[in-house]
């Protein structure tokens, strides 16, 4: 399902988003692998968001680089669209299921076309890293792919029918070249890190697994905590 109207990080989508799994969270579910599930570094937030209704919190803290990837994220946008000749469009988020979902920073093609998840063929992810870390990725674009690369199999688990992710690397300040452009299809190869690597789409099928995995482990330890012996 699609939520076109929705603005990211607006209060509805903050609740929309509120016990699901996005991209960003994705590679906290696949830490710890080979360990169960309830090891993996987001089991005991999200069996916290289970155990309470939604409630808003204000934003905390923001980092510098958060802020800075805000500030210009609908600038790479724009640049993204004028190099390439490419509509981008924003929505607020996209779910496969009642626990995964992204946030993309912009689907590519006719919006008046795309009505659901299954119509959206290519999309866009942003990021706008620091001096160090954008020099890294000039070097070697293959960094910059493990350091996001359950984010970006996110897409591909969520746009069951995406042909193209476009990972648009974006700093306007660098005098060599102010962007870099990997284009990830299901059939590229990606290394989550030092030892975990396969296509884009076995992963995809790894990270729905783990998912699964995770939403059970939760479910039954509510059932748990639920029998009045757990009750203090």
């Amino acid at each position: 399902m699609l939520y076109k109207e929705i603005i990211q990080n607006s209060f509805e989508w903050k609740e929309l988003r509120y016990r699901k799994i996005g991209g960003s969270s994705a590679e906290k579910v696949m830490a710890n692998l080979g360990k169960p599930v309830m090891n993996s570094a987001i089991f005991a937030e999200v069996l916290g968001e289970f155990c309470e209704d939604y409630e808003f919190e204000e934003g905390g803290f923001l980092s510098v680089d958060v802020n800075r990837g805000n500030e210009l994220e609908p600038i790479a946008r724009f640049e993204f669209q004028r190099i390439y000749g490419k509509s981008v469009f924003e929505i607020g988020w996209a779910e496969s299921s009642i626990f995964t979902g992204i946030s993309p920073d912009g689907i590519i093609g006719d919006i008046a076309l795309i009505d659901d998840i299954v119509d959206v063929e290519e999309a866009i992810e942003i990021k706008c890293p620091s001096r160090t870390t954008y020099a890294k990725y000039l070097i070697d674009n293959s960094i910059a792919i493990t350091d996001y690369a359950w984010q970006i199999v996110t897409y591909f688990l969520v746009f069951k029918n995406l042909k193209k992710l476009n990972l648009f690397i974006y700093r306007p300040e660098n005098t060599i070249a102010s962007h870099i452009l990997i284009e990830l299809t299901r059939e590229s190869i990606v290394m989550a890190n030092k030892t975990k690597g396969g296509t884009i789409d076995n992963l995809c099928k790894e990270l729905h697994e783990r998912q699964k995995e995770l939403l059970i482990a939760i479910n039954y330890r509510i059932i748990e905590l639920s029998k009045p012996s757990n009750n203090f």
